[in-house]
């Protein structure tokens, strides 16, 4: 299902715009929706019970925030039929917009769904909504402090998936580079292969905020 972008709608609406011809369907189509928000009520009858066909969609609109950017569907379910090419692009890609998003904005992203609510990726679905498409796990982030370099740990799988070379988890690292190991480093620790000699400390303090909180 393609994003309806209600940040975009949102900015659109302050500055009296329209969106274009060319804007994307789903937009166009919320956009819409949301000028019939005045109508939806009317379909609401005295005893707060929502009827007619639509009535589970109206329900959605009216009361759990259909449409919001804060809005997730308790029928969502991630998908497990991936393969691990799939998951390296992934990680690959999503880790790089982490870093872009340090770039272009001098912070981390809060969680991975800030991603997306600030327009750093367009489509979260795209990405499994930030969940391995193999083990439908969620992607491990903890929000870094401070610059994060070298072989830091910013995404990683939180379950490993099954390889010849046996059970391995997936991390982006800050230097992009994007590793495998049957050993997880949690993010903000800094990676070192299994048999490495010493103390694995983190560059920098990382809080704990668990991803697509």
């Amino acid at each position: 299902m393609e994003e309806t972008q209600p940040q975009v709608r949102s900015r659109l609406r302050e500055q009296g715009k329209f969106p274009s011809v060319e804007a994307p369907y789903a937009m166009l189509v919320a956009w819409r929706a949301q000028n019939q928000m005045t109508m939806l009520n009317e379909k609401v009858e005295h005893n707060g019970k929502i009827g007619g066909p639509d009535r589970e969609v109206l329900f959605a609109v009216l009361n759990e925030g259909l449409g919001t950017p804060e809005y997730e569907n308790p029928r969502w379910r991630p998908r497990t039929d991936g393969a691990p090419t799939q998951l390296q692009v992934f990680l690959d890609e999503v880790g790089k917009r982490i870093l872009l998003y340090h770039q272009s904005r001098d912070e981390w992203p809060r969680t991975l769904q800030d991603l997306w609510m600030h327009g750093y990726i367009r489509d979260r679905n795209i990405y499994n909504r930030f969940h391995c498409p193999i083990t439908g796990e969620p992607f491990l982030y903890h929000r870094p402090v401070g610059q994060q370099r070298g072989a830091t740990v910013l995404l990683a799988t939180s379950e490993p998936i099954e390889t010849p070379e046996g059970p391995q988890y997936g991390m982006f690292l800050a230097d992009m580079r994007l590793v495998w190991s049957s050993e997880l480093t949690e993010p903000g620790m800094v990676y070192r292969p299994p048999g490495w000699v010493g103390d694995q400390q983190p560059e920098t303090p990382a809080d704990t905020t668990a991803a697509g909180d």
